[in-house]
């Protein structure tokens, strides 16, 4: 099926899914190099093409570490592209959902099997878009210190990136039958603090209505002499100087990428927590301050905003079925000193409420330290600033049966299917929830997201409304049953508090 974009005509293909017909545009650009090139520099719309381009299949993926990449072509300069699925049929102006992959800011794509959008797309009425962006040193490379104002925007081009598929979307708002006045961002992981990035900027409220942010950090930004910190380490690794750091413009894609891989990899046989080596920063332009802070101060106050985490975030780190007790027990205790000092392990697990192994309790302060924590830092932050924007909490709490291999329960990013609505579709779905998944659960969640998206409001399973999390910090627990709870997991928030943690990734 031909459509006629800004930039020229497109040819896709309509899919049948389960959930119905969609139209999907697959490795559609929508950035294309600005003056000298792109690297390092921001871009401008895709100025077009004649004839009738083909949107068909995914497009190029943004250079990564080759071990991620798969069978998927890696560019450059094409990796500015994005998939669109429309359902078919639908009448009149539809909202818009913008997904923003997660993966460290270093990896990652829009063509994961698991977050296609054709499903939820046909299933509730709306268009789901998910762009590709620069990641790693490509995408986040503070440089204005070393090479001048030339390269100002260089160590946010990932944020900008986003913004300008948002650009896009609105540009093509008629030929995609889309409402440019309902387009939420929904981002998960370094997705979600790209999300929250956003959501801390001028172009909250203007680009985008609502915010989706899960298992996300807006607190994850260096700070401008963190940034140059990492790019010291990028030269070095290279075997270059600060004189040297022009040869970066011409140094081919990979070498940068193969650098920040060996460096990240070291550092992590050095600790356990993840640790992000490029990330968003302060630079005084895009982001003034640390996003946590300018949201607390009322940045984006009129957006709505739905946030939330899994229960066992920690657990890509931990297996809660094989790691060793003992181990865990001395683990637990060197990372409660570093980071809640004075804490004996009994505490923490007072704070869970109830009585817990060392390797449950281990996981747990994982998920707290990662991202539960961060998470509720920005839902306080919402609750002291003051604006027209609704704020929702969510906890995810299912928990994917164990295995021989792995114990990962209710794990980092395994609410993406059930959003997504490829619970029970492919061998790559039942890999990640099993073979026996509440398909409920699927029905309710994907309607919920779909409230947000139509409505501004996610909504529960027979007509419940999902309370704002206000005051009384009400969050919905998402399980086989779906039940709405006053400040969840309320001893380990406050543990927290007590402390005044700063965030770990970063």
């Amino acid at each position: 099926m031909r459509t006629k974009l800004a930039a020229g005509d497109v040819e896709g293909a309509v899919r049948d899914t389960e959930d119905g017909k969609v139209l999907a545009l697959l490795g559609v650009p929508y950035g294309a190099p600005e003056g000298d090139g792109l690297r390092f520099r921001r871009a401008h719309l895709h100025e077009g093409w004649a004839g009738t381009r083909s949107a068909m299949s995914p497009g190029a993926v943004s250079p990564q570490d080759p071990a991620r990449v798969g069978s998927a072509r890696v560019s450059e300069v094409g990796a500015l592209n994005l998939n669109v699925w429309r359902p078919v049929g639908a009448s009149g102006p539809l909202p818009v959902l913008v997904w923003i992959h997660g993966g460290a800011h270093m990896y990652g794509s829009n063509a994961h099997p698991l977050c296609d959008g054709g499903r939820l797309a046909a299933a509730h009425d709306m268009i789901v878009v998910a762009p590709n962006y620069r990641l790693g040193a490509l995408g986040h490379l503070r440089l204005d210190h070393l090479l001048g104002d030339d390269f100002a925007d260089a160590g946010n081009l990932a944020l900008h990136d986003v913004m300008l598929a948002l650009s896009w979307i609105h540009a093509n708002a008629t030929a995609l039958g889309a409402d440019d006045q309902r387009v939420t961002i929904m981002g998960q992981s370094s997705g979600g603090a790209v999300v929250d990035a956003l959501l801390s900027t001028e172009t909250a409220g203007s680009l985008f209505r609502g915010v989706i942010a899960q298992s996300s950090l807006a607190e994850r930004v260096h700070l401008p002499q963190e940034a140059a910190d990492a790019t010291a380490q990028l030269l070095d690794e290279l075997r270059l100087n600060d004189r040297d750091a022009g040869a970066l413009l011409a140094l081919p894609a990979e070498e940068i990428i193969a650098a920040q891989v060996a460096i990240t990899h070291r550092r992590r046989t050095e600790r356990r927590l993840p640790w992000i080596l490029f990330q968003p920063m302060v630079d005084g332009r895009l982001l003034p301050s640390i996003p946590l802070r300018a949201i607390a101060e009322g940045a984006g106050s009129e957006v709505d905003l739905l946030a939330g985490t899994n229960l066992n975030e920690g657990s890509g780190e931990v297996d809660l079925r094989s790691t060793d007790e003992h181990l865990a027990g001395r683990e637990l205790e060197r990372l409660l000193q570093e980071r809640y000092p004075g804490t004996e392990a009994g505490t923490y697990k007072a704070a869970m409420g109830g009585a817990a192994s060392d390797v449950v309790a281990l996981e747990s302060l994982y998920s707290d330290l990662l991202y539960r924590q961060p998470t509720n830092r920005l839902l306080s932050a919402r609750r002291a600033a003051s604006g027209a924007g609704r704020t929702y909490s969510y906890l995810f709490r299912w928990s994917r049966p164990d295995t021989d291999a792995w114990a990962r329960r209710a794990g980092h990013s395994l609410e993406l299917p059930f959003i997504f609505r490829h619970v029970d579709d492919s061998e790559a779905a039942a890999a990640e929830v099993g073979s026996n998944p509440p398909l409920t659960l699927m029905h309710s969640m994907s309607k919920a997201w779909a409230g947000f998206v139509h409505e501004g409001r996610p909504t529960l399973p027979r007509g419940r409304p999902w309370p704002e999390y206000g005051e009384a910090r009400r969050t919905a627990v998402l399980d086989e049953e779906i039940v709405t709870t006053e400040d969840p997991l309320a001893g380990l928030r406050i543990l927290a508090e007590e402390h005044e943690l700063a965030p770990v990734a970063t």
